[in-house]
């Protein structure tokens, strides 16, 4: 288990580093979401989900969600925050 546990700790850890250099702050937030996310997947993988279709559907949902980012930044940026 260690293993399992080194590889979920490494991208936690760099979201918490990105977060903090960008943000200064909210380093709790994300290890909170991280743990959230991880708990999920393990859920699917014990239902008996593919490993593939649980990192593909992440991968799907990471490059949704920088969609909405940019969306919400370039609304804002406009001064079209109603707009969101």
């Amino acid at each position: 288990m260690s293993h399992a546990r080194s590889i979920a700790t490494e991208p936690c850890q760099c979201t918490c580093d990105m977060q903090d250099v960008v943000a200064g702050d909210g380093t709790t937030s994300v290890v909170v979401i991280c743990g959230a996310l991880l708990k999920k997947c393990q859920d699917l993988l014990e239902r008996g989900v593919h490993p593939t279709i649980v990192s593909d559907a992440f991968n799907m949902a990471a490059t949704k969600a920088c969609e909405v980012c940019k969306r919400a930044h370039a609304c804002e940026s406009a001064g079209r925050v109603g707009d969101l």
